[in-house]
């Protein structure tokens, strides 16, 4: 039903793609005639009358349409009207109506007229702009069937949609031959709803109406002055103002640049309220709103200082920015001076002690200050090996004060680096200065610093700067290093001081030299007793410097190859305490004799004391020879040997030996019929306490492929504490496929009594076809062990497996003892598995298995699956189990059986419908499910799941209903951080078994970043 509005034309039916002929249109009680008394269009559903309908009358249309042309449509106007006057002007007017959705009741349509234009003045100035209107219409109709198509009151649909515009403006003059002025405004309603109609009428790009759509509700204002000097010379002054309807974003650029000179001036300011940065089209959006609320005025200059030789010019740079925020400044200069072979890089940030902003700071200034903070020992360090764990670091430096100055020099001879940085805050700060030279076959570096007893802000510094301050408040450091290149070797010196603030500390001193033959060590170093901040040093061996604390040493290593076969190794140590009256040395001696032919010795002499005045705290003696030489006899008879002796002195001076013996005759391994003898005598001094051991072992192939081995050993220990051990076995490879091997092992006394145990095992192929099998194999194994005749331990097992159907087929039965409450536990287990090849169109997996649990429960286990593959990338898959693995090998009487169908309907995209049917036999409960989910990969590359389902679930006879759902979303941001949300509503069937406690809806969150 449609009233009259006094005209012929501007009569909307609801719905649109009308079917023809289907239409039955009365005016008042007047039936009208089709292409006589009005005309229809079909697809827009736009009437058209002859004459005039009064306001008095009403239009009743009876028609059929077809539900694929739903939704909003244009139904009148003019699309796009071009037109041009000369080629100087041309512009395009547009004037279209567009019905509501009639699926959507309550939104009115849309009329949406304007133009567009662009006009050319003279040869070189152009004006262009965008002028568009959008209102919403009241259409005077209404279903009498009660369809979404029936709108509200006119009162109701204004609410929802208002009269709004869009203008854009751009002017590009050109004043003179050479300046050029250009001009730019934009207002984009937030109520404007013209955007659809003029995609469809395409009077404007669609990438331009996306980016002005994304800006609804923003206002632009922008003027450019572009004036050439001289060459390609020239300056540029650059004003823009963007604002929302709560804040505004205010800046301005002014530029220079010539063929040796560079300047760059930015004033902006960030509005604390402007909240739209994420629609913004700047690609510095997001650093925009990292400086809400910040006042940011930046300065650049760039100039040549020379060139390198060639074409090449050598640039230079001064920077200074200033961030103001409502809690105080921040402040940062920085300046490069390439001088060709000498450089200048300097920095300095100072900040108030309110500022809390550093999170503003661009990525330019956070890598350039992260880089500062590593050239103060790494003088070569670029910006790529800043990491981003550096740069975000800077943002914890809150109230820290940087300064740091560094020259570098480099010429033929060689390169030099000076450092100079300070670090200051609210409680004090630190002062570090460092030289280095390098030169053709030499290096020295010199470093200092100072740290005051108030400075306690390691944690908030760089990474590389914890590692070399450690916690060293209240010190001062001084190093210096050294290597030489020498002719006859090279030549390594070290020296540092540490002090606290009552002058006590440590001196480290350190002297090396090598060549191919000669290696030199020696190490001074002293720590004055009252030093007590040796954990807060800075170097990796602090703990070891502890131990050291009131002592002097020295130390010497020394390693001297005298010939290719002779190697002399020895280490001199000497340490005092005067304090304490301590004294601890050591001497130790180490000869190694290789030859190529004949025996190989090895001699050791260790000396340590450590003594005081009231006697000796501990110390000991150790001597050591090892002899291992082959022998010319008996087709070459291996004889090793070793003395050992240690004598640790106790505090009464008494020495307590320990004495070890040893001897080894082998015979050729190779040979048909080997042998090993074997002695071992250990005499632990004190308590008449010994081992006396001899073995004898031999081995001997019977015949082809079959070998029996046997040993037999005797131990003599004190009080009649010994034990015999025997041995006998045989290997045997019946073929190049299949081993089999037997052995027995049998003792006789020993601390912990008789022992035997036995061990079996056979492997390999048992028949090539075996009725429908192939390819049938063997693994076998039985081993027990029983001691003073009780069995302490079982393990069988037999497991075959063969070709079977295309498929493998296994069968695996073990039985073992469980021996803390001497109950077998048995399993049988009967597995197949079709040809694994993702080409083949199904696979078919089934496992089943008999068991007895450690705690002597029988149960059993059983899975089925089979996977069809569907024409349209569909896949059927069905999953049965029973049985899940609990605590301590328990089974759970848990099962279920899934019906699945997924289908890829679009790339890293996934349907899926499927059925589930639980049984909890613990808790009798069952339910049964059916379920729709969709999953896949977004363009982040993060992961997705969203998946519900309805439940049947029977609870102890009690009959109920459920829903369930699952969500899941995964993204990995790089290497470091990660994200991962699940949530999920199971069915109280599929409730944990292992957990009482857990409900059946849960939540996870999981995020990883790195803080430090």
């Amino acid at each position: 039903m449609i009233r009259g509005n006094g005209s012929r034309a501007g009569y909307v039916l609801g719905h649109g793609n009308v079917i023809p002929g289907s239409d039955w249109v009365y005016v008042g009680l007047k039936r009208a005639v089709r292409n006589v008394d009005y005309t229809i269009d079909y697809a827009s559903g736009a009437l058209f009358f002859s004459e005039p309908v009064r306001p008095c009358d009403s239009i009743k249309v009876d028609y059929r349409y077809s539900e694929s042309g739903k939704g909003s449509r244009t139904v009148a106007g003019l699309g796009g009207l071009p037109f041009s006057f000369g080629s100087g002007f041309q512009t395009n007017f547009t004037y279209s109506y567009r019905a509501a959705d009639a699926g959507a009741p309550g939104l009115p349509d849309i009329l949406t007229y304007g133009m567009n234009m662009t006009a050319r003045l003279g040869f070189s100035s152009t004006i262009s702009g965008l002028l568009y209107m959008s209102a919403p219409q009241f259409a005077e109709r209404k279903s009498l069937y009660g369809l979404s198509g029936q709108t509200p009151t006119a009162q109701q649909s204004n609410k929802l949609v208002k009269k709004d515009h869009l203008v854009v403006q751009d002017a590009d003059f050109a004043l003179g031959k050479t300046v050029r002025l250009n001009l730019g405004f934009q207002d984009v309603g937030e109520d404007f709803a013209g955007f659809p109609t003029l995609r469809e009428t395409q009077a404007v790009k669609d990438d331009v109406l996306s980016m002005l759509e994304k800006e609804k509700g923003i206002k632009r204002s922008a003027a450019s002055l572009k004036i050439p000097t001289n060459g390609s010379a020239g300056l540029q002054l650059t004003m823009s103002s963007i604002s929302d309807k709560a804040d505004s974003i205010s800046s301005m650029v002014l530029g220079y640049e010539s063929a040796m000179f560079k300047f760059n001036m930015l004033s902006r300011d960030v509005g604390a309220h402007f909240a739209r940065f994420k629609d913004l089209r700047e690609s510095d959006r997001n650093q925009l709103a990292a400086e809400a609320g910040i006042k940011r005025t930046q300065y650049d200059m760039s100039f040549v200082t020379g060139s390198n030789g060639s074409s090449d010019k050598l640039w230079s740079n001064i920077r200074f920015a200033r961030l103001e925020s409502g809690t105080g400044d921040l402040t940062y200069q920085s300046a490069d001076i390439d001088l060709g072979s000498l450089k200048l890089h300097a920095d300095a940030r100072e900040s108030d002690p309110g500022f809390d902003r550093m999170a503003a700071l661009s990525e330019e200034e956070r890598t350039r200050m992260a880089l500062a903070a590593r050239r103060q020992f790494e003088p070569g360090d670029q910006g790529s090996q800043v990491s981003a764990a550096d740069k975000a670091q800077v943002a914890n430096e809150t109230g820290l004060d940087r300064r740091n100055l560094g020259l570098e020099w480099s010429g033929p001879s060689g390169k030099a680096w000076l450092r100079l940085s300070s670090v200051n805050a609210e409680t004090g700060g630190l002062v570090r200065k460092d030289i280095t030279f390098e030169g053709k076959g030499y290096s020295l570096y010199f470093a200092a610093h100072n740290i005051d007893k108030g400075f306690n802000r390691f944690a908030q510094m760089q990474q590389i700067e914890k590692m070399r301050y450690g916690n060293e408040s209240g010190m001062s450091r001084h190093e210096a290093r050294g290597t030489f290149k020498l002719s006859f070797g090279e030549l390594g010196l070290s020296h540092a001081k540490v002090t606290d603030q009552q002058g006590a500390g440590l001196i480290r001193s350190s002297l090396q030299f090598s060549n191919p033959r000669l290696s030199l060590r020696a190490n001074f170093q002293s720590i004055d007793p009252e030093f007590n901040r040796i954990m807060d040093l800075s170097d990796a061996d602090r703990a070891v410097l502890a131990k050291d604390r009131g002592f002097t040493r020295h130390d010497y290593a020394l390693k001297f190859q005298a010939t290719k076969e002779l190697l002399l190794d020895t280490y001199l140590y000497d340490s005092t305490n005067q304090t304490a009256g301590q004294t601890r040395s050591q001497k130790r001696h180490a000869i190694t004799y290789t030859p190529k032919y004949g025996p190989k010795i090895t001699a050791l002499s260790d000396d340590y004391s450590y003594i005081s005045e009231a006697g000796t705290i501990a110390g000991y003696q150790h001597r050591r020879i090892t002899l291992d030489n082959k022998l010319s006899v008996l087709n070459g008879l291996l004889f090793k040997g070793l003395h050992d002796v240690n004598d640790q002195i106790t505090e009464d001076n008494r020495f307590v030996r320990t004495e070890i013996v040893q001897t080894r005759l082998e015979s050729d391994q190779n040979a048909r019929t080997s042998y090993t003898i074997d002695t071992l005598r250990k005499d632990f001094g004190e308590g008449g306490r010994f081992e006396d051991t001899w073995g004898i072992s031999l081995k001997t192939s019977v015949a082809p492929n079959f070998k029996l081995t046997g040993g037999y050993a005797r131990t003599s220990r004190e009080a009649n504490n010994g034990e015999t051990n025997g041995k006998v076995g045989f290997d045997w490879n019946i073929r190049n496929d299949l081993t089999v091997s037997f052995s027995m092992v049998n003792r006789d006394g020993g601390p912990q009594g008789s022992q035997q145990s036995r061990q079996f095992a056979a492997k390999g192929l048992l028949a090539k076809r075996l009725l429908a099998f192939e390819d049938v194999k063997v693994e076998s194994g039985v081993s027990e062990t029983q001691l003073k005749g009780n069995q302490i331990a079982c393990d069988n097992g037999l497991k075959i497996n063969a070709r079977f159907l295309g498929g493998t087929a296994a069968f695996d039965n073990s039985d073992k003892l469980n021996p803390k409450n001497g109950i077998y536990y048995t399993s049988r287990i009967v597995q197949y598995q079709s040809d694994p090849n993702p080409a083949k169109t199904f696979h078919f997996s089934f496992f089943r298995q008999n068991l007895v649990t450690p705690s002597g429960t029988p149960a059993k286990k059983r899975n089925l699956a089979l996977d069809i593959k569907m024409p349209n990338n569909a896949v059927l898959t069905l999953t049965s189990y029973y049985g899940k693995d609990a605590q301590n090998g328990a089974v759970s009487p848990i099962g279920g059986t899934v019906l699945k169908l997924t289908r890829a309907f679009a790339p890293g995209m996934t349907f899926t419908a499927d059925f589930t049917s639980d049984l909890n036999e613990i808790t009798a409960k069952q339910a049964r499910t059916f379920g729709l989910g969709i999953s896949g990969t977004l363009s982040n590359s993060a992961q997705f799941e969203i998946y519900t389902g309805w439940c049947r679930v029977l609870d102890k006879g009690l009959l109920d209903h459920d829903r369930i759902f699952r969500i899941k979303y995964d993204h990995k941001i790089d290497g470091n951080r990660y994200i991962s949300l699940t949530a999920q509503k199971k069915s109280i069937v599929d409730k944990s078994a292992i957990n009482p406690f857990e409900g059946n809806t849960t939540a996870q969150l999981d995020f990883k970043t790195v803080f430090n």
